[in-house]
């Protein structure tokens, strides 16, 4: 439901969060996806974990590792590190591999 009381998607899913620039991370069969504000499925449920949306990106754990998404679903930043952590002023914290 919205601010109104209005109901904006069916009670299709196990767990929705709370919305964060315009697009909030759902659960749906263990794996989780993003609806945007009228509760329609922008991106599908296919990552394993999700964080929220901050400077128009997304950390998500996918079967290739974290990487950052885009509010379409694209991959911004291909897994790399060993952990990532959110972009902030357009800078995020990294873990390298050790060699």
């Amino acid at each position: 439901m919205n601010y109104t009381g209005r109901l904006v998607t069916a009670a299709e899913f196990d767990l929705v969060y709370k919305y964060s620039e315009g697009l909030a991370g759902f659960q749906k069969n263990e794996f989780w996806g993003y609806l945007n504000l009228d509760g329609q499925e922008v991106i599908p449920p296919i990552y394993y974990l999700i964080w929220d949306f901050k400077e128009n990106m997304a950390r998500v754990a996918s079967d290739r590792g974290v990487v950052f998404i885009n509010k379409r679903g694209a991959t911004l930043l291909a897994p790399r590190f060993l952990d990532v952590r959110d972009f902030s002023e357009g800078l995020a914290r990294v873990q390298v591999f050790r060699q």
